[in-house]
């Protein structure tokens, strides 16, 4: 569906430039800036602010308005859930995630940091399982709130440097014993699968880079563990072949640049779709 002057869409506004990252990666060479009033998926880029994107350029008619498959990424406390259940009032395309990463069986009550590297390996492989099932269950499109490769990329990181690393220094420098290699060779394994799968099941991915602090009573992890599973996943993103915008700004510009990107028809407006995603 497009968006834009005469084609009646509400949320058409003026044009921004939308750039194109790291442009070397995509196949072929066929990644290619977008300048004023440049369009992807159909769809022209509204009033909200510059929108970062990155893999093969994206061209008209490329993904059905009404039945794209959107994945919304990034590190823990990143506005995943609020932005992805927001979408999801907008449009109506259905909400779709895994049960929360706790309570391993044999494992109940523990709490996240005394899990261990079985309980962990577990529920990553539970959570692989329940986001194929709930997603395959969706024929016309759905929002997947932290897509296949979440718990994976917490899984590769919880193994390597704990939940409260000391350092956001790269995981290639990290050392690691016999043990730990071992286990990370088996999350590395797992992450196979997710990757497979991501390349083929959503359309576009959304990245929300960290913009804010985590709150004081929400801590499993910290800030180095943050910035390390973005220095994971960007790279991981780049080699499926699939679209990968990073928004930024409020939950409320997020959804306007998202809704923009896409073009997605909308059922409800932007401000309500938000309080709605904060009252869940």
């Amino acid at each position: 569906m497009k968006s834009g002057p005469g084609t009646g869409n509400p949320r058409a506004g003026p044009a921004l430039s939308v750039s194109v990252r790291r442009p070397e990666y995509a196949a072929g060479g066929n990644a290619e800036r977008v300048g004023e009033g440049g369009s992807i998926f159909g769809a022209v880029v509204g009033e909200a602010g510059d929108i970062e994107v990155w893999g093969p350029a994206a061209t008209d008619g490329m993904i059905s308005a009404m039945s794209q498959n959107i994945a919304v990424v990034g590190a823990y406390g990143s506005g995943k859930t609020l932005l992805s259940r927001a979408l999801s009032h907008a449009t109506g395309l259905p909400y779709t995630q895994g049960t929360a990463m706790r309570e391993p069986i044999g494992g109940e009550g523990k709490h996240i940091w005394k899990w261990t590297p079985g309980e962990l390996l577990q529920l990553t492989v539970k959570r692989y399982a329940e986001r194929v099932v709930n997603e395959g269950r969706q024929t016309g499109g759905f929002i997947s709130d932290g897509s296949i490769l979440h718990e994976y990329i917490f899984a590769k990181l919880r193994l390597v440097v704990g939940p409260v690393p000391e350092s956001d220094a790269p995981l290639d420098t990290r050392f690691r014993d016999e043990v730990t290699a071992a286990l990370e060779e088996v999350a590395d394994n797992i992450g196979r699968l997710a990757q497979q799968h991501a390349a083929t099941a959503y359309d576009v991915f959304f990245h929300l880079p960290i913009e804010f602090g985590l709150a004081e009573d929400n801590r499993p992890i910290n800030e180095h563990f943050r910035s390390l599973s973005d220095q994971v996943m960007l790279p991981v993103l780049d080699q499926l072949g699939v679209p990968v915008h990073s928004v930024t700004g409020s939950p409320e510009e997020r959804l306007e640049k998202v809704l923009a990107v896409t073009g997605l028809p909308t059922v409800m407006d932007v401000g309500k779709a938000v309080a709605l995603g904060r009252r869940q």
